[in-house]
């Protein structure tokens, strides 16, 4: 297993501690972005940064206060009143 790899496991626990549940997302939900590709398409494509960008960016706003929507819901969310949009992947 790859660097890239463990820290996107490392990071999605965080905010899904279930090892199952966290598997199911990183194999099929779509990221916000161009293209949706999911997790797992992200990293074999050599994009693996993007994901681990898109994680610390859904923990940020978790640890300000704002409610982090569960995998594989909705990623958009409101911080502190403003909107908040995860970056595009």
């Amino acid at each position: 297993m790859s660097t890239v790899t463990r820290r996107i496991f490392a990071l999605a626990s965080l905010i899904e501690p279930d090892p199952l549940a966290t598997w199911q997302w990183f194999m099929s939900t779509p990221l916000p972005g161009p293209g949706e590709q999911t997790a797992c398409e992200l990293l074999f494509a050599g994009k693996g940064e993007r994901v681990i960008v898109f994680l610390r960016r859904a923990l940020a706003a978790h640890f300000a206060g704002s409610r982090v929507v569960p995998f594989p819901g909705v990623w958009r969310q409101t911080v502190r009143g403003a909107t908040y949009i995860p970056v595009h992947i």
